[in-house]
């Protein structure tokens, strides 16, 4: 009987410590229902919070023929349009999504995807 007890016991303890220890921790708890915004000037947000959803990259692009750059993202949507002269080529800090990782750069009739790596693009159509 007391074999039972302490077996008992003890697979009592164990599913205590397993249910605890996978519950997650709730570092963002839901907003309370019961509070409401009527207007902008209601809202809390942090000083440090960053409205911009655009950053700024350096491009630059090299090629042989003067003509028009286009700097899109995957999906096609363009984001900027520069015009490329030969003898002095595109350099210069353009805005773009932060959230992309790639663009693709349209030249001439090609296109390439570049990756965006520091803050720069960079690629040249001189082969």
């Amino acid at each position: 009987m007391k074999k039972i007890n302490l077996t008992l016991v003890l697979i009592f303890l164990v599913a205590g410590l397993i249910n605890t220890s996978c519950r997650k921790d709730d570092d963002n708890p839901d907003p309370d229902p019961q509070q409401t915004v009527e207007n902008m000037e209601e809202l809390e947000i942090d000083d440090d919070f960053d409205w911009k959803t655009t950053g700024l990259v350096f491009i630059e692009v090299k090629g042989l023929r003067n003509g028009t750059v286009l700097v899109k993202d995957q999906n096609g949507k363009v984001h900027h349009k520069l015009f490329h002269n030969m003898f002095t080529h595109i350099s210069k800090m353009i805005s773009i999504p932060d959230k992309l990782d790639n663009v693709v750069i349209e030249y001439q009739g090609e296109s390439v995807t570049v990756p965006v790596i520091d803050g720069k693009i960079t690629h040249s159509f001189i082969e």
